[in-house]
């Protein structure tokens, strides 16, 4: 994977570190953050829950199903035609997606490994983790 957009050799470094899932999405998040005909081109709420739905390797309707709403609503909201509530949301933070990304755009790299990682941990070692960081030091 090649970074043109960057020109720092410690970023590029870093990218190259990553795994090949972490690097798909950091590809996708600088791609949609790209200049379009000279103009910003944030990339809105509906591409954003489409983006992270693509990061979880899900379907429209396995993260339909995972939100408790329809296919065709999740369309909806992927197409900008309608704004997922509090309830959907919540769903779609617990089937792993990043609802700080998608409602803000800011792409907390570090934080957001840190958090995949830590969830794909047995349950002893998630355990074992939070004692430890609730320990006083």
């Amino acid at each position: 994977m090649r970074f043109e957009l960057v020109k720092c050799p410690e970023f590029a470094q870093w990218v190259r570190s990553l795994n090949p899932t972490d690097q798909r999405w950091l590809s996708v998040a600088i791609t949609s953050s790209q200049s379009v005909n000279g103009s910003s081109a944030m990339p809105t709420i509906a591409a954003r829950l489409k983006t992270e739905r693509k990061r979880l390797n899900l379907t429209q309707a396995a993260m339909a199903s995972l939100c408790g709403i329809s296919r065709e609503i999740w369309c909806r909201y992927e197409q900008g035609n309608g704004l997922p509530g509090a309830e959907v949301l919540q769903a779609f933070l617990k089937a792993g997606g990043n609802v700080h990304f998608v409602l803000s755009g800011d792409f907390p790299v570090g934080e957001t490994l840190l958090l995949e990682r830590f969830r794909a941990c047995p349950k002893v070692l998630q355990e074992a983790i939070l004692r430890a960081l609730k320990t006083e030091h």
